[in-house]
């Protein structure tokens, strides 16, 4: 996961070269050790349980990468001081809180805070995409970054829900760890992506940005099938 990531963002730089062969040995140990880790079909987004490591990191992915890019952005495109950057992402946090706990209030269904929540997330990374315009108010960065939190903050508690659900007893644990390393690998990828991108693009915010809306955006469209069943069971489920 390491060499994937330092691999990337190499690669991305002038050093091409040098990150091929740290991308070569990152894809194959991948490859060898993440189906051990996570649930059977996991790597497909087989229908329920197996799509829960992969919608909560690309999710979260999606947000980190983000978070990366909009204090650099927000201080060399739209003059803010460090202080300021920080607070747009300070308000993401409090988005966050307030989307956890609505969805502990009950009143949402959980496949409306999984996709619900994914289709926030990626509304509000795009809508501070456009804060590189000029003219767009800067008041747009700290209510995307609260949208963008309250999308977060229904999507991964609820997977985590959802998860020990649709756990056979005394799997729980294990499948739990399985979300874990799939959220931190899918993280690291997308950070280490989106830095790439924004690097070979000549340090373009708007490539970097777009790099983690697709991301969330593809959370979107996985997350049904996550909610598809709550049948126990880690390996695959089919729709009732």
């Amino acid at each position: 996961m390491t060499a994937v990531a330092a691999a990337l963002i190499q690669y991305g730089s002038a050093l091409q070269l040098a990150g091929l062969p740290l991308l070569a040995a990152g894809v194959v140990l991948l490859a060898v050790a993440l189906p051990r880790l996570l649930p059977a079909g996991s790597l497909r987004a087989a229908p329920g349980l197996p799509t829960a490591p992969v919608l909560r990191g690309l999710a979260f992915g999606s947000l980190t990468a983000a978070q990366v890019l909009i204090p650099l952005m927000l201080i060399n495109e739209r003059g803010l001081s460090a202080t300021a950057a920080g607070i747009v992402l300070t308000i993401g946090a409090l988005g966050w809180s307030t989307g956890s706990w609505l969805k502990g209030r009950g009143r949402i269904s959980n496949l409306l805070a999984v996709r619900g929540g994914a289709a926030l997330l990626a509304t509000g990374l795009a809508l501070v995409t456009l804060v590189l315009v000029d003219t767009v108010p800067l008041v747009l960065a700290h209510v995307a970054m609260a949208v963008a939190g309250l999308g977060i903050g229904m999507l991964h508690p609820t997977v985590s829900v959802l998860v020990l659900e649709m756990s056979v007893p005394g799997e729980e644990g294990q499948n739990s760890a399985a979300v874990g390393v799939g959220e931190s690998v899918f993280t690291v990828v997308a950070v280490a992506g989106s830095g790439a991108i924004f690097t070979a693009s000549g340090g373009s915010y708007a490539a970097g940005l777009l790099t983690a809306v697709a991301l969330a955006v593809l959370a979107f469209a996985l997350a049904p099938r996550l909610v598809r069943s709550r049948a126990a069971g880690t390996m695959e489920v089919t729709a009732p």
